[in-house]
């Protein structure tokens, strides 16, 4: 395995090989890989967002949000399809296209600014531990569309 990445479970009662959480561990760990070796080509940075990281307590039955910035869109986002991640909708005229496989959701975009302005407003609600869904949908239409609160 490559130093670069670490899965960070360990099976602290020395399960077998054929053990449930052996197998969920090993079964994690694969698809980790599949997405590092996936994310190789093509992407310029990359980051966890979404409530897992800006709430805490974390909530755990939500998913999981990556943020990628590419510099090859239409190239990326074949490959994720290839890779079985499904769009997740349509958004006429956004800075960023949107995938899903399981549990992991991929905001990718091809726009340096929206990836900024992204994680500014990961930033603030995690600084602020805004909570609220509702607030934090409002923090990231301000940050990332200049919408006014309370305004569509």
């Amino acid at each position: 395995m490559s130093e670069r990445y670490s899965f960070g479970w360990t099976d602290p009662k020395g399960g077998s090989m054929t053990s449930p959480t052996y197998k969920a561990a090993i079964d994690e760990a694969t698809v980790q890989m599949e997405l590092f070796t996936l994310f190789e080509e093509n992407v310029l940075l990359m980051a966890y967002v979404g409530s897992r990281v800006t709430c805490v307590p974390a909530p755990t039955d939500t998913d999981e949000d990556v943020l990628i910035l590419t510099d090859r869109l239409g190239t990326f986002v074949r490959r994720c399809n290839r890779s079985g991640f499904k769009d997740t909708g349509s958004y006429t005229g956004a800075a960023f296209h949107s995938l899903r496989q399981g549990e992991i959701n991929l905001i990718i975009t091809d726009e340096k600014e929206f990836y900024d302005k992204f994680m500014l407003a990961t930033h603030v609600c995690k600084s602020l531990n805004v909570l609220d869904k509702q607030h934090r949908i409002t923090v990231f239409q301000s940050i990332l569309y200049g919408k006014a609160y309370g305004k569509p």
